[in-house]
């Protein structure tokens, strides 16, 4: 393999929310690599959701193909019991199968729904869908620990219940505290692990689209500028999105 290639995953981030982001000066490295690059728009799945659309990315299928439309399953098709997606779904077709085979050191991480990891070559962390956050969501297993070193806690967390959140001030600081964690540990294996093909998602973009829709969209819509905290922190979070994309 000539080279290497990154893939970087932002979950819900299209060109409708970037651009206006980027017009605004608050993601200038995404502003600059698109100047310099060819770039798109391309249809998501159907049904658009985070589960089927990263699946079909992995595996070239569509979910008519894969026979998945939702982050749960069928076991059977005598089955009405509904199961989580899990890698069984992605194992021994994703392109990082196809990578393994041809003995390209790949490295996976934070994939949405591929629980558990499985032995590929190089190594694969878990990303949202995961049932528990400890050794288990990733392998080899002892990365985990490599990992708590690298953000210096004693626990990996893969998901925030933004849901859950009435105050969104501290769902904010909550997800960028989050982010810090992951680009930690991020740029640690971009850096200290051998890899040609390197894979990873962020997640946290559609957590906070999900909540927070009414505060973005002011910031891309208005022409006035908003300085009250919630929109500075809107502001700080998609500012660090942009700071990652730099420093990969």
């Amino acid at each position: 393999m000539h080279g290497k290639l990154f893939v970087l995953g932002l979950d819900g981030a299209t060109w409708d929310v970037l651009i206006p982001l980027m017009s605004r000066d608050i993601m200038p490295n995404l502003k600059n690599l698109m100047r310099r690059s060819s770039w798109g728009y391309v249809l998501s799945t159907i049904p658009p959701l985070s589960a089927p659309a990263w699946l079909s990315f992995a595996t070239g299928l569509n979910p008519g193909k894969t026979g998945v439309i939702d982050f749960f399953v069928r076991r059977s098709k005598k089955d009405v019991h509904l199961s989580p997606l899990t890698s069984a779904l992605f194992k021994g077709r994703a392109i990082w199968d196809y990578a393994t085979a041809l003995k390209i050191y790949t490295g996976v991480f934070h994939y949405p729904c591929l629980y558990p990891p499985y032995r590929i070559n190089g190594f694969m962390v878990s990303g949202i869908g995961a049932p528990r956050e400890d050794e288990s969501i990733t392998w080899p297993r002892q990365l985990y620990n490599e990992l708590l070193t690298v953000i210096g806690k004693d626990k990996y967390k893969l998901y925030i219940g933004y849901r859950d959140y009435v105050n969104h001030e501290k769902l904010l600081i909550d997800v960028l505290d989050w982010l810090n964690d992951y680009n930690k540990a991020l740029l640690y294996l971009v850096k200290n692990k051998p890899w040609d093909l390197f894979i990873a998602v962020v997640s946290c973009t559609d957590w906070v689209q999900h909540a927070l829709w009414y505060v973005l969209e002011k910031i891309m819509l208005s022409g006035k500028k908003e300085n009250n905290r919630l929109n500075k922190l809107m502001i700080d979070f998609w500012n660090r999105i942009d700071n990652l994309i730099g420093d990969i």
